[in-house]
C-alpha cells in the first residue's frame, strides 16, 4: 500500500533539496532586487510575504525552478543569513580581512580560534568559501551598519540612480554649453539642469 503524498516522512533532513550554483546566484540577485525596492524593504528586513515574491521572481528567471517557499527558500535564506552575519561581524574586527579572490576569511588561525571561543555561530567558517558576501551586504548590511556613514539601502540605490542621471545630464549639458558658446559670442554660458 503506497503512502499518500501528505503522509510523507517529515523531520530534519527528510525533505532535503540541494541548491546548485545557478539557483543560489539567482536567489541572491532576487534578494538584492527586493532590497532596492521600497515596496519590499523596510528597516530591519523585508515586508511580510516577501518570500512569495522571491519565489515568483525565481520562477521567472529559472523556468525549471521546482523548490517551494516553505521549506526550501525559507531554509536557504536562513542558511545565507547564518553565514553572512558572523562573517560580517568578524570583518568589523581588526586582524580579519576578506579575500576577494578566494571569497573567504583572511586571518590568522589563532585569531579565528580565539574568536570562536566567544562566538559559537562563527565555528565552521575557517576556509569556508562564500561568494555572496559583498552582494548580501546590500541586502542585510544596513541592518548591521552603525556610525556616521551608515546609509539606508533604498537611499543608496536612489543615490546610484541619481549619479547615473547626473552623469548623463552633465555630458548632455556640456554639449549644450559648447553650442551656446559657439552660437553667440556675447551670450553668457549658463547651464540649465535637466531632470
Amino acid at each position: 500500500m503506497a503512502t499518500p503524498s501528505c503522509e510523507r516522512e517529515r523531520g530534519r533532513g527528510k525533505n532535503k533539496t540541494y541548491w546548485n550554483d545557478e539557483e543560489g546566484e539567482a536567489l541572491v540577485n532576487v534578494l538584492q532586487e527586493l532590497a532596492c525596492d521600497p515596496l519590499w524593504k523596510v528597516d530591519g528586513g523585508f515586508k511580510n510575504g516577501y518570500m512569495i515574491e522571491v519565489h515568483k521572481r525565481l520562477v521567472q528567471r529559472l523556468p525549471n525552478f521546482d523548490k517551494e517557499v516553505i521549506p526550501h527558500i525559507d531554509s536557504r535564506i536562513k542558511y545565507l543569513k547564518n553565514k553572512y552575519n558572523p562573517l560580517s561581524e568578524m570583518l568589523m574586527q581588526s586582524g580579519c580581512q576578506w579575500d576577494d579572490v578566494e571569497h573567504k576569511l583572511n586571518c590568522e588561525k589563532q585569531w579565528y580560534d580565539d574568536w570562536c571561543k566567544t562566538h559559537k555561530n562563527a565555528s565552521g567558517l575557517w576556509n569556508f568559501k562564500f561568494p555572496y558576501l559583498q552582494k548580501l551586504d546590500l541586502v542585510w548590511g544596513r541592518d548591521r551598519a552603525t556610525g556616521l556613514k551608515a546609509e539606508d539601502i533604498s537611499q543608496a540605490c536612489e543615490d546610484i540612480s541619481n549619479n547615473k542621471n547626473v552623469f548623463l545630464c552633465s555630458s548632455d549639458s556640456e554639449g549644450e554649453e559648447e553650442s551656446n558658446a559657439q552660437g553667440s559670442p556675447n551670450s553668457s554660458t549658463t547651464i540649465t539642469s535637466k531632470k
